[in-house]
């Protein structure tokens, strides 16, 4: 018996393919389902699982039927290439996030320890 995780991941590699089949984007997808953007991009990482309503939206999003983001059940290898890539996804989104947080502390040390020009009154 399949557990409810790897039910989501199913759906997760199903919704995947059938959006690059379709060259669409997670925003055009939102859109569609009338959802926000980062609701969406909280899905497609897992992070959210989708009710039943949000999954009929999505299908119709996409124009399909809900069955077809379920079956077919995606190949043992399919599935794992697809969770190593999301893992891959997860990591690369991780260091992003860090680089900017570290560009901004970088920024305000820079801005806090300049001194304000010449002639600038600051009361």
């Amino acid at each position: 018996m399949i557990n409810h995780e790897e039910r989501l991941y199913h759906f997760l590699c199903n919704l995947d393919k059938k959006m690059r089949e379709q060259n669409l984007l997670q925003k055009h997808v939102a859109f569609e389902a009338e959802v926000a953007d980062a609701y969406i991009n909280k899905i497609l990482y897992a992070i959210r699982k989708p009710g039943f309503d949000l999954i009929w939206s999505i299908a119709d999003a996409l124009k399909i039927k809900p069955g077809e983001l379920m079956d077919p059940v995606p190949s043992p290898e399919e599935l794992l290439d697809f969770k190593q890539a999301l893992t891959d996804k997860k990591l690369g989104s991780k260091e992003r996030r860090n680089k900017k947080i570290d560009a901004g502390e970088q920024h305000q040390r820079n801005t806090s320890q300049s001194q304000p020009e010449e002639g600038f009154n600051i009361n």
